[in-house]
């Protein structure tokens, strides 16, 4: 490749063979783009057939081999569905979360929902270098969206009057085989992080239920495991009131708050914070610090059923979090808490939640030997250290790419 330097409507990094201005066209100009619908859920006759029908969540394989549901040549006849060639490019109209203006390909011929609108492919251009484009350019199409957070959402002369690159099809062709052979990478890469994740579920699993047992320097069993209340071997915490005059600080000791677990590297341990508190503050609002290992997670709304648990140490967390601190092997602990679905101990009501008197009554089964519960840990934690590995070079690739895309797209 060849970094281009004169000033011409030409991307910043391409292929050396090719010298030509790129043009740039509205998609309505070069092609159709048209939207799904949904067959009544009320007509058991629409649904279980043999036509591939997509929902807007599943705009999330970016690469469509396959769909879970299946409508009837009835329910399709009876909707505003549509069937679709397959090579269409896909994106969200609407939706909370991500979906809107996440783009996908199909592979396979099959209906979509309303929320989805389809640029049908053209053999003017290459659908798979529209995919890329229009993928790059997620945050472009968000704002574009109409309304506001949630509520906002694309429509179809929104997409149709989207102005995308349009160099040869030769030039498509090599750049859409390049971008292609990464997302194959990362595609792995995903597969891999996956499997390990699953091998580790399994084996937790069977360590827990002691279908599997360490055993001792000696080659001997451990001793049997007890039966334990939480409460008898922790303390659970709640959080602090954190008013928002008060947040936005940036050294001192960490404020944790739920959305905090989301951030990058908060994946087990929580090493980076939104929010610190001073020691002013500290003795001002008479705070607590929690200073031992612990485990937190949330304790309020609907972020109790995410069942979140991370390792938190000098910390302080708001009122919509809790705090388990044990008197054993706090990463044990960790793949414990991972054990447990808290969710179903919460107190159902308008904002469901976690009363610590119920958290404490919590029976679980526990080494009693020290070393058999290290080894344990070290164990898993091991397994912790190939998926973070994954996690990592996945990331790079995907930061790789994204520079790529940068670069070789206007």
């Amino acid at each position: 490749m060849n970094t281009a330097l004169e000033n011409k409507p030409v991307p910043k990094l391409r292929f050396p063979e090719f010298r030509d201005d790129w043009k740039f066209r509205k998609i309505k100009n070069i092609t159709s783009v048209k939207a799904g619908g949904t067959p009544s859920t009320l007509k058991k006759e629409y649904w279980n057939g043999e036509i591939p029908w997509m929902n807007s969540g599943e705009l999330n394989l970016k690469r469509v081999f396959d769909v879970k549901n299946r409508i009837t040549e009835l329910g399709l006849k009876n909707s505003s569905t549509r069937l679709i060639p397959k090579g269409c490019v896909l994106i969200g109209l609407a939706g909370q979360g991500k979906t809107r203006g996440t783009a996908a390909i199909n592979y396979i011929s099959l209906c979509t929902n309303q929320s989805i609108a389809a640029i049908y492919p053209d053999k003017s251009f290459n659908t798979e270098f529209i995919y890329q484009n229009i993928d790059n350019r997620y945050g472009e199409l968000r704002r574009l969206s109409t309304g506001e957070g949630g509520r906002g959402g694309l429509n179809l002369s929104i997409i149709g009057g989207f102005i995308v690159p349009i160099p040869s099809l030769n030039e498509q062709q090599k750049i859409s085989e390049f971008l292609s052979s990464i997302d194959k990478k990362i595609q792995l890469l995903e597969k891999k992080k996956e499997q390990l994740e699953l091998y580790k579920k399994g084996l937790m699993q069977k360590i827990f239920s002691q279908e599997i047992r360490f055993k001792d320097d000696n080659g001997n069993n451990y001793a049997d495991w007890q039966e334990r209340k939480l409460g008898d071997i922790g303390e659970f915490v709640s959080g602090n009131g954190f008013p928002s005059v008060e947040q936005g600080g940036k050294v001192g000791v960490p404020f944790i708050k739920v959305s905090d677990m989301n951030l990058e590297g908060n994946e087990f341990l929580i090493s980076r914070s939104n929010n610190f508190v001073s020691e002013e503050q500290i003795a001002r609002l008479k705070y607590k610090v929690i200073n031992k290992a612990s485990i937190i997670f949330a304790k309020v709304g609907a972020a109790i059923y995410l069942e979140r648990k991370r390792i938190a140490s000098n910390f302080l967390i708001d009122n919509n979090m809790m705090s388990f601190t044990p008197t054993e092997n706090i990463i044990l602990f960790k793949y414990l808490f991972d054990m447990i679905r808290l969710g179903k101990y919460a107190q159902v009501g308008a904002l469901p939640s976690y009363n610590p008197s119920d958290l404490k009554t919590i029976k679980i089964k526990l080494p009693n030997d020290k070393q058999e519960q290290k080894k344990i840990a070290d164990f898993l934690s091991s397994l912790d250290e190939k998926i973070g590995a994954a996690i990592a070079q996945l990331r790079k690739t995907k930061e790789f790419k994204k520079g790529l895309l940068q670069q070789m797209f206007i």
